[in-house]
């Protein structure tokens, strides 16, 4: 019994040590502001704002580009979507 008594304080110093040390790196990092991704990473998506390319290309929609943020969009006042004009054919 004494062995698992010490295994078990062993194991809570260290279940301790580690959390303490890990919020501190965590509120260290949150200081500095690089904690949280640009407005921009988050609207175009991680993958394709900080490496360049698409994570999983297999689910990709062949022929798909992200539309840059000073292009007009589609659709807006005036525009006819496609799945609105084919009950008219």
């Amino acid at each position: 019994m004494t062995q698992l008594i010490a295994q078990g304080i062993g194991s809570g110093a260290v279940t301790l040590a580690t959390l303490a040390a890990s919020v501190l790196l965590m509120y260290a990092v949150k200081a500095t502001g690089t904690l949280r991704v640009s407005r921009e990473g988050e609207l175009e998506g991680l993958d394709l704002h900080e490496h360049g390319m698409v994570a999983y290309p297999e689910y990709v929609i062949h022929g798909y580009e992200p539309t840059p943020t000073h292009a007009p969009k589609v659709g807006g006042p005036g525009m006819v979507a496609a799945h609105q004009t084919e009950g008219a054919r």
